[in-house]
């Protein structure tokens, strides 16, 4: 990947009118009537999604009553968790909300079923005159439940939910640790846009968060034109559709007959999970480009991220390999639908929560399992942790990968390579700007001299 772009360049019309063109954010609504939807069919409610679901309530009863302008009691009446004027209704909280230190006896009184939550977040929304399903996903925010994703045993629930309370608990740590708040806080101001092709910030007459990630990114999808850097790093592949012939045009006329491939990436980024924009760990799919000539066999591309319109792949030249072409073209390719996209084309990008479910259904897949070498080569073999996961499958060299020091070394690279990025534009920027000033000056003292 190439350095911060000089923002004397433009951004192209191409993502440009993607980013104006965006629609309006539903993720939440969709994940709140899935949660109702769960709740309505009496789907399990795990232990471990109760211990979040009572952690998460916690935090948003202290976020919300943190100003005084609301009080656990109002929301306690509200949900017709009230005792009568002589009792403490503020305890009936306690079966419905975990504190980080709070005794096992407490945890083991949480409550067992989840309708409770909803009237509690459903309570705190009218109480604010706010709409509840973001305070229903706060509450069940990292959950399996409302998810689709049930689990067979009890040993399956217990090793996943485990993995995916690691991989938050690393996160936590490293967010910490690389002030990544700072770089969220700051990468929400100023104009701009990122040219995910290249890996530059360029200029561009929008805001470069047009999505608005302090509201979060769990369950959305965008263009990565549309929102800053994020810091994420990779963590598998596995191909969406078998490679397919195609055409690569160069724009230095040269025109060559290719076998293109197109697959997933699946990343662990950070970045604003929910409603309070406090960043965490989500996992990110992207789609990527690899291609082989038809003839030699020869690498022509190697994991390039590209825009696509109307059937035709865009990629910039920096893709290439062996050859200099300031812009390519593939065409009369067969593109393959996107995961995790809900719809939208290969050229968006994905965030989703990382539960228990979502880490089966992704690093425990047997008939298609995720391509991990990248993960493999950067653990000692000498040092493979002991693991829950069976040997060889991609959960237990993401296992490794976590419990080693490589992952997090990854992630704390990546947090601050996001910040250098954002720190080189705004510093040229700045020299542009003050440019631009003093010419004014120099122009209005002349005016004034004649």
């Amino acid at each position: 990947m190439n350095k911060a772009q000089n923002p004397s360049d433009r951004a192209t019309a191409n993502t440009a009118g993607r980013a104006t063109a965006h629609s309006p954010r539903v993720p939440k609504e969709k994940r709140a009537s899935a949660l109702r939807a769960a709740r309505d069919k009496a789907q399990a409610f795990s232990a471990d999604d109760q211990a979040r679901a009572a952690s998460n309530l916690h935090q948003l009863l202290e976020e919300v009553c943190a100003t005084g302008e609301l009080k656990k009691l109002d929301v306690v009446d509200k949900a017709g968790l009230g005792g009568g004027n002589t009792t403490d209704s503020t305890k009936r909280l306690d079966t419905y909300t975990l504190p980080e230190n709070a005794s096992s006896s407490r945890r083991k009184r949480l409550a067992k079923k989840p309708g409770k939550y909803f009237e509690i977040a459903e309570a705190i929304a009218t109480l604010r005159n706010e709409s509840s399903a973001p305070f229903i996903c706060q509450v069940f925010e990292g959950c399996t439940f409302g998810a689709d994703r049930e689990f067979l045993t009890r040993w399956e629930e217990e090793r996943w939910a485990r993995l995916a309370q690691l991989l938050r608990a690393m996160s936590v740590a490293v967010a910490k640790k690389s002030n990544i708040d700072v770089y969220w806080t700051e990468a929400a101001q100023g104009n701009g846009q990122y040219d995910h092709k290249t890996d530059r910030l360029i200029c561009a007459e929008q805001p470069l968060d047009m999505v608005g990630c302090s509201a979060g990114l769990a369950g959305y999808q965008a263009h990565p034109g549309e929102l800053p850097p994020i810091p994420s790093v990779l963590l598998g592949t596995t191909p969406l559709a078998e490679q397919s012939p195609a055409k690569l045009h160069l724009s230095n006329g040269e025109e060559l007959e290719i076998f293109a491939l197109i697959s997933l990436e699946v990343r662990l980024a950070l970045a604003p999970v929910g409603r309070t924009g406090e960043p965490g760990p989500l996992l990110e799919f992207r789609s990527r480009l690899d291609a082989r000539g038809k003839k030699d066999g020869e690498l022509v591309l190697k994991g390039v991220y590209f825009d696509e319109t109307d059937g035709v792949l865009e990629i910039n030249g920096a893709g290439l390999v062996g050859r200099e072409a300031e812009h390519v073209r593939l065409t009369d390719f067969i593109i393959p639908d996107a995961r995790y996209r809900d719809g939208c084309s290969n050229d968006y990008w994905a965030w989703e929560e990382v539960s228990p479910g979502l880490l089966q259904e992704i690093f425990g897949a047997w008939e298609a399992p995720l391509d991990m070498s990248h993960v493999r080569s950067g653990i000692d073999a000498n040092r493979v942790p002991p693991s829950r996961f069976e040997a060889d499958t991609a959960a237990f060299f993401l296992n490794a990968y976590l419990m080693s020091d490589a992952l997090e070394t990854e992630l704390m690279g990546a947090c601050k390579s996001r910040a250098a990025v954002l720190d080189q534009f705004r510093d040229t920027l700045d020299e542009k700007i003050l440019g631009a000033e003093a010419d004014a000056n120099s122009r209005w003292r002349s005016l004034q001299a004649e």
